[in-house]
């Protein structure tokens, strides 16, 4: 596996980018990631957590009922901080990009891949 990985790299050249096409593409590349990093983080914020510990199995399912019946107690009161809070998250993806950032980012790449269609 390792002999035709090395015979394929020897086949493919290294390519050899545009720097202003490297910077778009990098500059693109932090913003997703930047992006995705806060869309995983808003997964965890928030979350709550229950700790159930019993020296038996009854003991185990004496605490679980008891969760439960605190959770129902708190549904009402839940659901609501949960609208709030898609509520928040649709704010904050209408700040992430403007359009007219987005509009310069395309007309960039488009510049630099006419540029790389020029030059083939």
């Amino acid at each position: 596996m390792k002999d035709m990985l090395e015979k394929l790299m020897a086949k493919k050249k290294p390519m050899k980018l545009d720097e202003d096409y490297k910077s778009a593409k990098m500059d693109t590349l932090k913003s997703l990631h930047e992006e995705m990093t806060k869309m995983m983080g808003d997964d965890v914020r928030g979350l709550k957590k229950v700790t159930v510990a019993a020296p038996d199995a009854k003991g185990l399912k004496m605490g679980l009922e008891k969760a439960e019946d605190m959770m129902e107690s708190k549904m009402p009161e839940m659901e609501e901080m949960a609208s709030e809070e898609s509520e928040e998250e649709e704010e904050g993806e209408e700040e992430a990009m403007s359009l007219e950032e987005i509009e310069e980012k395309m007309a960039e790449l488009q510049k630099l891949k006419e540029k790389l269609a020029m030059k083939a």
